[in-house]
């Protein structure tokens, strides 16, 4: 009986060894067991013989966002999940070992793919998947013998993430441990990580008011009896125009599904200023272990979001003057890590569960990423010039109050503060309201400039000035409104003093004083 353990376990390890790729491609980044595992393996599996001269095969399936717990065999499986995915390009190149003998067997299962990589021989070739997600290799096809092959992702569809080279054993033990398996399948899978970015809030945010950045992606699918997360993270490059205002009332808000996280316990938010042209701030929010925790144990394809509330600046001002134009995306990252002994955990250092739970790891440089569609938005400033009708004389002191409105007779807001201000005078003939929204597309509305106080010596305007922004051409960052005022109406009143006043007054102390006199002479003569 012991015999018979000691056997089977060398098959075992001698198919572990043999379909490492299988278990790399399909349930984490490329590993290989090394040292006393392939030595054993490799001892016991050429003790039955591979026939040197026996046709071989390899035919990968490949799976987008796969997540299967099976344990990988080199045959088909029906259980295998993912969406089939096509025009995805292998190459295969054999490995410089002649897996018929003791010492290249044992040579080739002790390599990595980076390995791998500086001792290679013979032809390249290339197969790409069909629509069911299917590439194939084979001596009939491609000439190929039996050994160790190579295998890379050379091509992916765009936004598929490449996955891992990975080794594989043509031909590989069988599932019974009893015989070779010269026609191997293997099913890979790449990961593809949705990322969307929307405006969820302020919507209609002109200079100094707050708008808000939802960035939603989900969690990625993976076996949590096999990997573990060991990074996490949003990031979002803010333009010249935007800063991130992560302070009450407004804070970055990170959910797990329905569940709010704590910032500081959870993630941390980091805003360091961009060393890229057009950018102001590099915005982060990156899982502490404690969070890493969380969102490992969250099911698969939990969506998992944050809010970044960020302020809009005014336009063409400061030490970088901005255009107006933001267009910029989100990204989520995240790193998965194979579990070295899935029944001692506590044993891996990397495992976030191991390590200071407030502490957030630093980003590898070997993420798996996804981006969102571009956001535009655009700001732009309205340039109000005052001259009085009929000259070029320029006027001070006409003073403004901005609404949103769809024309002169409907308004759409109160009042408007913009930038802190909430009215605007004219100096010298010129006032400039910075950094009002353009209207997006689907949106419709302009600004109505209504005139609340008139230059000394003008009329106020009897209607407000419609300013249309979406006119602003591509390279400019204002829209003029040329607005003058007619003098005032009063002079064609009639007067209220002067000679005209004086000489009536004169009469009337003439006749009153020629009335007295003749009432006097008349007393006399009684």
């Amino acid at each position: 009986m012991k015999n018979n353990t000691r056997t089977l376990r060398a098959a075992t390890q001698a198919t572990v060894v043999s379909l490492a790729f299988t278990a790399a491609a399909i349930g984490a980044p490329a590993a290989f067991a090394v040292g006393d595992t392939a030595t054993t393996a490799a001892t016991n599996a050429y003790s039955s013989g591979i026939d040197a001269n026996h046709d071989v095969s390899l035919t990968i399936n490949k799976r987008l966002n796969a997540n299967t717990t099976n344990n990988p065999t080199g045959k088909e499986d029906p259980n295998v999940d993912g969406e089939k995915l096509g025009g995805v390009t292998f190459s295969i190149q054999k490995i410089n070992a002649d897996i018929t003998t003791k010492e290249g067997f044992q040579a080739a299962a002790n390599m990595t793919p980076a390995d791998a990589e500086g001792n290679l021989t013979g032809d390249v070739y290339t197969d790409t998947t069909t629509s069911e997600g299917v590439a194939t290799f084979s001596t009939d096809k491609n000439s190929i013998t039996p050994g160790a092959y190579l295998v890379k992702e050379t091509d992916a569809p765009e936004g598929v993430v490449k996955g891992d080279d990975f080794i594989v054993f043509l031909p590989m033990t069988d599932p019974e441990g009893s015989g070779w398996n010269y026609d191997v399948v293997a099913y890979p899978k790449n990961t593809k990580m949705d990322v969307t970015k929307e405006i969820t809030g302020g919507e209609n945010a002109n200079a100094g008011d707050i708008l808000e950045y939802t960035l939603t992606t989900k969690r990625p699918p993976f076996d949590k009896a096999r990997s573990y997360l060991t990074f996490f993270a949003f990031e979002d490059s803010l333009p010249d125009e935007l800063r991130l205002k992560n302070e009450d009332p407004n804070k970055v808000v990170v959910k797990i599904g329905d569940t709010a996280l704590v910032e500081g316990t959870d993630y941390v938010v980091t805003k360091p200023q961009s060393t890229t042209a057009g950018k102001g701030e590099d915005v982060a929010v990156t899982f502490t272990n404690a969070g890493l925790v969380k969102l490992r144990d969250a099911d698969d394809n939990t969506v998992v979001s944050a809010v970044l509330p960020v302020e809009v600046q005014k336009v063409a001002e400061g030490d970088n003057p901005s255009d107006g134009k933001a267009v910029n995306t989100g990204t989520a990252s995240y790193k998965l890590k194979e579990i070295a002994d899935p029944g001692n955990t506590d044993s891996d250092p990397e495992n976030p569960e191991n390590k200071d739970q407030d502490e957030a790891p630093e980003k590898p440089t070997d993420t798996t990423s996804g981006e969102s569609p571009e956001v535009p938005s655009r700001w732009a400033n309205i340039t109000i010039n005052k001259t009085a009708e009929g000259s070029n004389d320029k006027l001070t002191g006409a003073e403004f109050k901005v609404f949103r409105c769809t024309d002169k007779d409907n308004y759409l807001s109160e009042a408007l503060t913009i930038g802190g201000e909430s009215s605007w005078t004219t100096d010298a003939g010129a006032a400039t309201i910075k950094s009002v929204i353009v209207p997006a597309e689907g949106q419709d509305f302009k600004y109505c400039l209504e005139e609340v106080k008139a230059p000394e010596g003008y009329e106020l305007l009897v209607e407000p000035i419609v300013v249309d922004v979406t006119t602003i051409g591509d390279d400019a960052t204002s829209v003029d409104a040329d607005i003058t005022n007619i003098k005032s109406t009063s002079s064609k009143l009639p007067s209220t003093g002067g000679a005209g006043v004086g000489l009536l007054m004169a009469l009337g102390a003439l006749i009153v004083g020629a009335g007295a006199f003749a009432a006097k002479r008349s007393s006399r003569k009684s």
